[in-house]
């Protein structure tokens, strides 16, 4: 399937589950990064969680 526009992350795992019939568990390993990418990425996750803040009902 090819779109015209650009999706998201969960628009992307949507179609790949459901139409592909694929699991999660089937992307596990799939993506090779060295521990140096590895320490970027969290380190980024990291911040932006510092600054996430949870609504209160």
């Amino acid at each position: 399937m090819k779109l015209k526009r650009r999706v998201s992350l969960d628009e992307a795992m949507e179609y790949l589950l459901k139409e592909r019939k694929l699991r999660l568990s089937d992307f596990a390993g799939a993506w090779s990064m060295s521990d140096q990418e590895e320490a970027e990425i969290l380190k980024s996750l990291r911040e932006a969680w510092s600054r996430w803040k949870l609504q209160r009902e």
